[in-house]
């Protein structure tokens, strides 16, 4: 997180030629928001008209979206601005810019689905924005600087327990053990904290076992207050699908490789390729799926377990294993060809 907490700060400070806009994007739970807060604590100083920060719950999973309209209301109360208009998203966009105008504000944009409104139009400002979507229309219309937030390394995983934990690890602390809780969480951070939040009361040989007992499910991922859970976040991307997409997304479980094609996923469902694009793309941009490489794609490791659990909880048992049928026949006869 280092590097590109410094690529994103000296962007910030570039003196861009319109509004500077930051967007960091990628798959659930991967630090999109934590990256996000560490780069306004570290150039806040500098925007001396005040920082706003809005929670915009655009894949929250719990509770709707904020409209524009509440998000450009709650911003400028906290200007100290009072419309004098009802809720027209232009007119209170209008009023928002014109207060902005003349102001050094630094302004978070969390959990994004829509920000086109909440824009200033003022290049003495700094948006930062976080989003499951890549927010590719703002990097070819306002020049943004976007960021794909990757699951850190090895090395980064370690550090972030390390200095996630009071009392960091003990010294005798068993560092294949920790490496295998790493490996086993998908190194993804919101899958980390959760088991920091163990290691403060019990032995990480315990933590490993449960892992390894619960590698099929995702129960090992809840905290013991139940108000911060895996299957929540992931929930955020999933319940905003099409039911088509959907079943694709559960069916996805029964592939066994480690990624898969537009072609494999036609024989999956059964269905021609044009079928499944409009499909890939939605997985596409709730990141449960992701593109590894040119025409290949992957989800991680913890997201098919959860599609996994989805498929046996909604689809009959026959619908799971018709579809590992199809699968195998395509690349059967891939093979063949």
């Amino acid at each position: 997180m280092r590097q590109e907490l410094r690529r994103l700060a000296a962007y910030a400070r570039s003196e861009p030629p319109s509004l500077p806009i930051i967007g960091i994007d990628g798959i659930p739970g991967v630090g999109k928001t934590t990256l996000a807060v560490h780069l306004a604590h570290r150039i806040s100083g500098e925007y001396t008209d005040g920082n706003l920060y809005l929670n915009l719950r655009g894949f929250d999973g719990r509770r709707p979206p904020v409209e524009p309209a509440e998000a450009l209301q709650a911003f400028l109360s906290a200007l100290g601005v009072v419309p004098s208009g009802g809720g027209d998203v232009e007119a209170l966009a209008a009023l928002y810019r014109s207060v902005l105008a003349d102001r050094r504000v630094l302004i978070l944009l969390d959990n994004a689905d829509q920000v086109r409104p909440l824009l200033p139009g003022s290049r003495n400002c700094l948006v930062i924005i976080t989003s499951r979507t890549r927010l590719s229309a703002l990097g070819v219309t306002s020049g943004a600087c976007l960021l794909t937030l990757d699951v850190p390394t090895l090395e980064e995983a370690r550090d972030a327990i390390r200095a996630g934990l009071t009392d960091g690890l003990p010294g005798d602390a068993d560092v294949e053990a920790l490496d295998e809780i790493i490996e086993r969480c998908g190194r993804l951070p919101v899958a980390l904290s959760l088991m920091v939040a163990r290691m403060s009361d019990t032995p990480m040989s315990d933590i490993l076992a449960d892992l390894r007992a619960k590698r099929h499910n995702l129960d090992v991922f809840t905290d013991v207050n139940l108000d911060n859970s895996l299957r929540a976040v992931f929930a955020g991307s999933y319940d905003r699908l099409s039911p088509e997409a959907a079943r694709l997304f559960r069916l996805l479980s029964v592939h066994p490789g480690p990624d898969v094609t537009e072609e494999a996923l036609a024989g999956l469902l059964g269905v021609d390729q044009i079928v499944v694009r409009p499909l890939l793309r939605e997985l596409m941009r709730t990141r449960l799926l992701t593109q590894n490489r040119p025409r290949r794609y992957q989800m991680h490791v913890l997201v098919t377990i959860y599609a996994a659990e989805l498929a046996a909880a909604i689809g009959p048992p026959e619908e799971a294993e018709a579809a590992r049928r199809r699968l195998y026949d395509f690349y059967q006869q891939s093979v063949d060809h």
